[in-house]
């Protein structure tokens, strides 16, 4: 049976991170880093847009080496699409065709952190 969703946040955390970033940009595309500082160090999520950016959709080794996998699309079009490997590593990433926001090879306790951040990006039809 479909439910509405009341919320498609995956962050489950009470108070999301602070976090940083850094701008990168070349002729044919322009990028952020979003950085939070964790036990592991410095992790981030790196965003950007452009022509060829991204091609809107997870990667296939993603998605097929993941033990479980999630994935939402909103009504825009972005695909918010998340999963974690055998040995223990996640990823998530939001896209649509030209812009995307990432993360990958990340404990669950970082994933959960960066989840705080991603939630809160704007992926946007460029």
């Amino acid at each position: 049976m479909l439910r509405p969703l009341s919320s498609t946040s995956r962050c489950q955390l009470s108070q999301p991170p602070a976090f940083q970033t850094k701008a990168a940009n070349d002729v044919d595309y322009a990028a952020t880093s979003y950085y939070i500082q964790t036990k592991a160090g410095t992790q981030g999520i790196i965003s950007g847009s452009g022509p060829m950016y991204s091609f809107g959709a997870p990667s296939d080794e993603d998605v097929s080496t993941s033990v479980q996998y999630s994935e939402f699309m909103y009504e825009s079009g972005v695909i918010d699409a998340a999963g974690h490997s055998a040995d223990g590593k996640y990823w998530r990433s939001k896209s649509i065709f030209g812009s995307a926001a990432h993360y990958y090879n990340q404990t669950r306790e970082t994933a959960e952190q960066l989840d705080g951040v991603m939630d809160r990006l704007s992926i946007k039809l460029r």
